[in-house]
This record gives structure tokens, C-alpha cells and sequence, in this order.
């Protein structure tokens, strides 16, 4: 087992910054000279409290090539199943084909 970068007092720093976050982690490894992931490491095995930075929203699923053959069949009064064949054809051109028939 290796020893411990982190003194006691590097320790009782992070315990008096706590809750710590990203921002907060940053400032620490650049005052101890050690990487980000370390501290944040150290943080965690310590105990100390440490706030996940959010993850963004994902972005809005954009509709399949099966949903606008779906809507086209609709828009054409087609039975189901009739146009399946058009899956293979280019999204943009589905696109175009289902204004049209708007």
C-alpha cells in the first residue's frame, strides 16, 4: 500500500470547504498542486461531502424514419403495413413527401 499524498492538514482544508463541488476541488488541487480527480477522490474516501456537478437534459429524440412512414400511411389513408418499404428511403426525403401531403 502506498502512502497518502494528503497530510492531515490538506485534510482538515477539504473538511472546512466542505460541501465540496467541481469549482471547489479545482481550487484545492491547484493550492496542493495535485490533479482535480484526486482531490475529488480523496474527498469521497474522507467522507467528505462532495455535490456531483448536474448532468445536462438531453436533447429532444428527434422522430424515427418508422414514425414519419407511420404519420405518411396516416396522412394517405394507407393500411398498415402497405408502405413499410418507404423505411428505406432517405429521412429528408420523408420529410419532404409528408409536408407535401400536409
Amino acid at each position: 500500500m502506498s502512502k497518502s499524498v494528503y497530510t492531515d492538514q490538506m485534510v482538515a482544508t477539504m473538511r472546512s470547504r466542505a460541501p465540496l463541488n467541481a469549482e471547489i476541488c479545482s481550487e484545492l488541487a491547484t493550492e496542493f498542486g495535485l490533479p482535480s480527480r484526486s482531490v475529488i477522490a480523496k474527498a469521497k474516501s474522507a467522507g467528505i461531502d462532495y455535490i456531483v456537478k448536474a448532468k445536462p437534459a438531453r436533447k429532444k429524440q428527434a422522430p424515427s424514419k418508422a414514425d414519419v412512414v407511420d404519420a405518411i400511411a396516416k396522412a394517405v389513408d394507407a393500411d398498415d403495413g402497405q408502405l413499410d418499404g418507404l423505411v428505406k428511403a432517405p429521412m429528408v426525403a420523408l420529410c419532404a413527401l409528408l409536408s407535401n401531403l400536409s
